[in-house]
């Protein structure tokens, strides 16, 4: 494998993912990080209820993390308060 083959495709940091408030508040996602190589091919598994969706849904842009950065081909995509 080249050191292209390998480059960081996408960079996830510090992911946070929270629905709710006070006593009711679920924090779906907690300090997530994840690296993932160009070629590379992962599995997103788990029970139901994890965060799977959630951070299918952050990685792809569909949603806003609350804390943390997505990176895809160098490009950071964060969320402003």
């Amino acid at each position: 494998m080249s050191d292209t083959d390998s480059a960081v495709l996408l960079t996830a940091r510090g992911l946070g993912k929270h629905y709710g408030s006070g006593d009711g508040k679920v924090r779906a996602l907690d300090g997530f990080d994840l690296d993932v190589a160009t070629g590379e091919t992962l599995a997103v598994t788990g029970p139901s209820g994890c965060g799977k969706s959630t951070l299918l849904h952050l990685l792809g842009g569909l949603d806003r993390p609350d804390e943390g950065k997505v990176t895809i081909a160098g490009r950071a995509h964060r969320h402003h308060e």
